[in-house]
């Protein structure tokens, strides 16, 4: 059955351009008030008035955060639930691709998405207070296969499958009435690719991967995947979405 997002307070990180803008735009479309956190606070600005324009400056906000401070981290979120509401929807976006500043990479994709995920969770449990809602962590189809000089980007990427699958199994999730998703983008139309081809030197190599996969995504069709997610998955979804579009997978661990 499909739920309702009218209303609804969601956060995205890395909201500010790509993919998390094309999220946080969707999330509006349906009705949803969105609190948008980025450190780049020239961009994050640019985005929050665009937005503002389109859908009314009480439906977007935007706080300047860096996710890899864990103070600043949890004094926003703190500061969202007291100032703007009750939070509904956490969507885990932030990501980098760096294979040289290795150490920045794991703090920005696997461990501010772990403390993301769980100040969420102390935020929307319903025997905390919190109405219950969704957590959507986007991983990467690097997060269920291996990639050519990509050893610690596809570390991250199957840590942030691994952990939100497992949350999804915890013995208090029909307690807390939170759904744990996680979505597999194949590539996708943002910066990210010329990081890739930058990082690693394979252009060529992922240019043949990008062919393989059925060509590049739209930030329309990623979103599009993302939104049908947080609208219908049951709890544990995991699904890769690719030019054949949403394709869920199936648990092998019984």
């Amino acid at each position: 059955m499909e739920i309702s997002l009218s209303g609804k307070l969601a956060v995205v990180t890395g909201g500010s351009r790509g993919l998390g803008r094309g999220f946080a735009t969707s999330l509006l479309e349906k009705g949803a008030k969105v609190v948008i956190l980025d450190i780049g606070k020239e961009e994050g600005e640019e985005t929050l008035k665009k937005l503002q324009e389109q859908f009314g400056k009480d439906n977007v906000y935007f706080y300047r955060c860096d996710v890899t401070d864990r103070k600043q981290f949890e004094d926003t979120m703190a500061t969202i639930d007291k100032d703007v509401g009750r939070l509904s929807v956490m969507v885990n976006n932030a990501g980098i691709f760096n294979e040289q500043d290795w150490e920045k990479m794991i703090s920005i994709n696997l461990v501010a998405m772990i403390r993301g995920t769980k100040l969420a969770t102390d935020l929307m449990k319903k025997d905390n207070g919190g109405d219950g809602g969704v957590v959507l962590n986007i991983s990467s189809i690097a997060g269920l296969g291996w990639y050519m000089n990509s050893e610690v980007y596809c570390a991250s990427k199957f840590g942030v499958v691994g952990f939100t699958k497992s949350m999804a199994l915890n013995s208090d999730t029909l307690k807390w009435d939170i759904r744990y998703l996680c979505m597999c983008p194949a590539f996708a139309d943002t910066a990210l690719i010329g990081a890739i081809k930058e990082s690693t030197g394979l252009h060529k190599e992922v240019d043949t991967g990008i062919e393989k996969a059925g060509g590049i995504l739209s930030v329309q069709e990623v979103a599009d995947g993302f939104m049908k997610m947080i609208l219908t998955s049951d709890n544990g979804g995991l699904a890769v979405i690719s030019k054949m579009g949403l394709t869920y997978k199936q648990d092998e661990q019984k």
